[in-house]
């Protein structure tokens, strides 16, 4: 499995479905090698067939998920002596965020999977897709967000197994993220530059940058002033005022803190302060 990571956030993605199939091939079976306007998933599950993928012949076999994004050009159909069978979904996906206080919508124009994916443990997954499929097919009330919920937990088994299989491929340097993760939360308070953070794993700053990204979906310095708004908010809410918070949690300049406190938690510092939120 392969991860694309311009695309990192998965957490707030809404899917809209135009149609789910638990398919058992025939031999009449084949899906016109055209481009199409929606995301499409293909899971196989048993039998071979052959996929055409943006100009490239594929030998479709069990535990293979194929993946195309809007725009691209794909073509299906199964062997004649050893029948596919296999799960598809065609849909179109959206990610929603609230943000000052309005709600931010934007077109996916690409999921984080690459065309072909070979899955390691399709078991659970092949038990989503069938679960889909059966309350898709039957319609009942409220069947729709029922299959949203069933899909979402598609998505994260996914990219759970990529990660999986990512950091098999660099397991010393991902243990070296987490002591850098380590490292950023117990010192969150003193001055953490890039070229700092880069010397703990003794890579050059930009190579650095670019892998910690890959890693945690976030830049170094976002991640620093994640950990830091996450403290503020504890120090915010027990009394403290913003110039007294900002030189605690490391930041030298008062406004410069509440520039990135609101953008993170979408309030002000000096509006979280009047009504702290608690959570137990």
């Amino acid at each position: 499995m392969y991860y694309n990571h311009e695309f990192h956030d998965i957490n707030h993605l809404v899917p809209h479905f135009l149609h789910v199939a638990d398919r058992y091939c025939d031999h009449n079976w084949y899906v016109q090698n055209v481009a199409r306007d929606f995301h499409n998933f293909l899971l196989i599950i048993s039998g071979e067939g052959i996929a055409w993928s943006n100009h490239q012949t594929i030998k479709l076999l069990p535990g293979m998920l194929i993946y195309h994004a809007p725009g691209e050009t794909y073509g299906y159909t199964t062997s004649q002596s050893n029948l596919m069978h296999c799960f598809g979904v065609n849909f179109q996906i959206a990610q929603t965020t609230f943000s000052d206080a309005t709600w931010v919508t934007k077109n996916i124009h690409r999921l984080p999977f690459n065309n072909i994916s070979h899955l390691s443990h399709s078991g659970i997954l092949r038990k989503y897709f069938k679960d889909l499929t059966t309350v898709w097919e039957e319609g009942k009330n409220h069947y729709i967000l029922k299959c949203k919920s069933i899909f979402l937990n598609i998505l994260y088994e996914l990219h759970n197994q990529l990660l999986i299989q990512e950091k098999g491929k660099d397991k010393e340097n991902i243990r070296k993220i987490e002591d850098v993760l380590i490292h950023i939360r117990k010192n969150y308070n003193t001055s953490l530059t890039l070229n700092h953070l880069a010397s703990l794993m003794d890579f050059n700053p930009k190579y650095f940058g670019s892998f910690f990204k890959k890693h945690t979906g976030y830049t170094p310095i976002e991640y620093v002033n994640k950990v830091r708004i996450e403290k503020a908010e504890e120090y915010l809410g027990i009394g403290y005022n913003i110039t007294e918070t900002s030189q605690l949690v490391g930041f030298n300049d008062p406004f410069y803190f509440s520039k990135v406190f609101k953008k993170i938690k979408g309030i002000t510092p000096r509006d979280y302060a009047k009504t702290p939120v608690h959570f137990c």
